[in-house]
């Protein structure tokens, strides 16, 4: 699969089309629709956590939320 790869974008495009060709052959209600949903919710779900963990790289201050006071 395309998102074992890395190519999230392309995969979540693809199980889209899927999705759309599986929905109107076989209905929103059929197996085959529920796992294509399944596959693009779980591709969908990489491409936001892989998102948020850059984002947080990049702003991540080193020692933010550490307290430094003495008491």
């Amino acid at each position: 699969m395309q998102a074992e790869t890395g190519e999230l974008g392309e995969a979540a495009r693809l199980l889209q089309r899927a999705l759309n060709i599986r929905a109107r052959c076989f209905g929103p209600e059929h197996l085959e629709t529920a796992a294509t949903m399944i596959n693009l919710s779980t591709v969908q779900v990489r491409s936001f956590l892989r998102a948020r963990i850059s984002w947080q790289t990049r702003t991540h201050t080193p020692g933010a939320g550490s307290s430094s006071r003495k008491t």
